[in-house]
């Protein structure tokens, strides 16, 4: 199939109708229907071979045509036709649980825009223009509009919180309804609006609510519908409600079981038991881990290992509030079972309990941090704390995220070509907040009452420096635990591999001071440049049971809207992916260290799972813990990060400790920084004179909080 031909072909017969809104006839529809059901058919028939690249490629190829003949007297028109042609690849990402993707044609919908940028302008009054338009409304594509709406809170709850979309949408669902179109069968929509509404506290949102209570009680929606329905009841939307969430949960499971999917039946089962978590019945856990199985066993393998955690991470928060209340009741093991059931962890390699604690600064009203033997928690203000600290992190770090039920968050950042990027000048605010966050003051004693050699386990994985917090303001910090394995005793250093993936001067800086002091040591170096290295090397490298630490000098790129195409680079113009690496077997002897020494190597998306998109916290097991920075760090920080560290692992011989050391001191001024380099024996003098000479202030938080240790 000529997919650029055909979508040409298409295109031309569009032209030939030459839409004009205010001659639109009823004779016209015929054939505009014609064509619209054409792209259809081929846009499905690619879906079924699985040719989802010409998919892409005619659904994009056509928007952009069709766009070229966009007039003032037909625009409307013309911008559902483009709206139209997203509804099929947006509908699939959303099933396959590829949500960045479909997002992505969000932008059919809002914008003129198809290029691929980070940022665009959308134009928010386009679907309610559809409604009015005079085609849309004599060709009942109403329906399939409301249920896009549906399809686009799922995929973007985070931006649930902007008020201005939220409330469109809202104007969106007002107006199918009183255009009286049959919605009964696109229950799943009803619900995504009630919620997004009630994300907002919309003063429309207990209408909402009782319009769905009445569709349940009346009996007129079939059981796929109805178990939409009765989904979105189960929620927070219950507070509208006289009945308790567990009360719409057990009528699902008791009358419409047959007509769960996986995940459905699976957030039911939670419900019920989120009525007494401190007297968890077994059977009722054994039935939840075995409807993890079965979704697990659900998902399709060959799309790979990002692709398999995005859709995890999308369906998290069904078991987030029961793995936080069973934590905070002291179930630490009931706790373990089910994340490991969920991110299919070996039995035999999973973490004692009495070795874990758990940290959620943001559960209900309360921080909460609990062990096997200890619990601490204290009432605060929590929407007020989380609103601080988000808005506080992405002006510092240059994001859009927000909070829902808050406004007042700007949508983009200042610097919209480079989402991501800190703004060191505000690395002292930021800092403060984070403090406030995870409530340092009031921990101090807490921390004390902790065995030592604990791995901490923080929900939600906020993309947050909590390891440099806790050292610098409580003289100890732990290993964040993203594997959920019991760690291997590390390995003496006897054999490292230094990788430079870019050549650039400051890897090369870097490689003479670290080998200076490997040397000393009587450490085995073998250093790869990139001029000579390639993809093929590096693999061999990687796998390589000799090596006790493969430390990786390189440049990463990791983008904000699409974290599944993250990648480093290898060198001579050659990359790796986190599914090329995830896939790589990683030696079995004791436990070595991959240290990424790169820019966002830590960076992950911000759902409430475990940081499992991400390459450092992705690519630990019981065999491996990683390093690597939550952002772009200055090259010389990074530098300077290093050599303290190689410094530090050949002292204390434990790659914890060298990292817990390394956060200390690059907390100290700079004169303190450089003194503790002069007294570092061996160390290349031109490595001191380089990073004396350099105006940073290492000590600001946007430097020395980069890193994170993760196993």
């Amino acid at each position: 199939m000529n997919i650029i031909l055909l979508s040409k072909l298409l295109c031309d017969e569009f032209v030939k109708l030459n839409i004009e809104e205010s001659l639109f006839d009823i004779s016209n529809h015929t054939q505009l229907n014609g064509l619209l059901l054409t792209i259809q058919k081929i846009q499905n028939k690619l879906i079924e071979e699985q040719n989802i690249e010409d998919l892409d490629l005619v659904s994009r190829l056509m928007a952009e045509q069709i766009f070229k003949e966009k007039n003032d007297s037909n625009h409307s028109t013309i911008n559902f036709i483009i709206h139209f042609i997203s509804y099929i690849p947006f509908n699939y990402y959303c099933c396959i649980g590829n949500h960045n993707k479909a997002l992505s044609y969000v932008s059919y919908s809002f914008s003129d825009n198809f290029n691929d940028e980070q940022s665009k302008e959308f134009n928010l009054n386009r679907p309610s223009d559809f409604i009015n338009n005079y085609y849309v409304a004599n060709n009942e594509s109403l329906g399939e509009l409301f249920n896009w709406i549906g399809n686009f809170y799922f995929i973007c709850r985070r931006i649930s919180a902007y008020e201005n979309i939220a409330n469109e949408m809202l104007d969106l669902f007002y107006l199918v309804v009183k255009n009286r179109i049959n919605v009964i069968s696109f229950g799943w929509a009803i619900g995504s609006i009630a919620c997004w509404a009630n994300s907002i506290n919309h003063k429309q949102t207990p209408e909402i609510v009782l319009y769905i209570q009445n569709l349940v009680k009346s009996d007129v929606c079939n059981g796929d519908t109805t178990i939409d329905l009765l989904l979105s009841l189960s929620t927070e939307l219950a507070k509208y409600t006289k009945e308790p969430a567990h009360y719409w949960a057990n009528i699902a499971l008791r009358y419409y079981e047959k007509y769960c999917k996986n995940h459905q039946k699976l957030h039911f089962l939670f419900n019920v038991i989120s009525r007494d978590f401190e007297n968890l019945d077994r059977n009722s856990l054994k039935e939840i881990l075995l409807e993890i199985t079965d979704i697990n066993n659900s998902h399709d393998i060959d799309s790979g290992y990002s692709s398999i955690i995005m859709q995890k991470d999308r369906l998290f928060e069904m078991i987030k509030p029961a793995i936080l209340a069973l934590a905070a009741t002291g179930n630490i093991n009931e706790v373990l079972q089910i994340l490991s059931t969920w991110y299919e962890v070996e039995e035999q390699n999973l973490i004692d309990e009495e070795d874990v604690f758990f940290i959620d600064p943001t559960y209900k009203d309360y921080y909460r941090l609990s062990s096997l033997e200890y619990s601490f928690h204290c009432k605060r203000d929590v929407t007020q704390i989380i609103t601080n600290v988000t808005r506080g992190f992405s002006e510092f770090n240059q994001v859009s995220h927000s909070v829902r039920g808050v406004s007042g968050f700007e949508v983009i950042p200042k610097n919209k070509d480079r989402f991501g990027v800190p703004k060191q000048e505000l690395s002292d605010d930021f800092e403060l907040l984070l403090k406030e966050f995870y409530n340092v003051k009031g921990i101090k004693r807490s921390i004390k009452e902790l065995k030592k050699n604990m791995s901490s386990i923080v929900i939600p994985s906020d993309h947050y420096p909590m390891q440099y917090i806790f050292q610098k303001y409580l003289g100890k910090c732990y290993p964040q635990l993203v594997s959920l394995e019991a760690p291997q005793k590390d390995r003496s250093i006897v054999k490292v591999c230094i990788w430079s993936g870019s050549s650039s001067l400051t890897e090369e800086v870097e490689y003479k001071a670290l080998n200076s002091i490997f040397n000393r040591e009587n450490v085995q170096v073998d250093y790869f440049s990139s001029v000579k290295a390639n993809k093929a090397k590096f693999l061999d490298c990687y796998q390589d049971n000799s090596y006790d630490v493969i430390w990786i000098m390189s440049h990463g790129i990791y983008d904000h809207w699409k974290p599944l195409g993250a990648e480093i680079v290898i060198g001579n113009d050659e990359t790796i992916s986190l599914d090329e690496l995830k896939s790589i077997f990683v030696p079995q002897f004791k436990r070595r260290l991959l240290f990424l020494n790169v820019c966002d190597g830590a960076a992950h998306t911000s759902f409430d799972g475990l940081p499992k998109l991400g390459f450092a916290p992705a690519l630990t097991n019981r065999n491996q813990c990683s390093i690597s920075h939550l952002w772009p760090v200055n090259p010389w920080v990074a530098s300077l990060f290093g050599v303290v560290f190689a410094e530090n692992i050949l002292k204390t011989k434990d790659f914890f400790q060298a990292y817990s050391n390394t956060l200390g001191i690059l907390s100290l001024s700079n004169d303190k920084i450089i003194d503790y380099l002069f007294n570092i024996s061996n160390l290349d003098p031109d490595f001191i004179d380089r990073i004396k000479n350099q105006r940073i202030n290492y000590s600001l938080l946007a430097h020395s909080g980069s890193a994170a240790f993760y196993q």
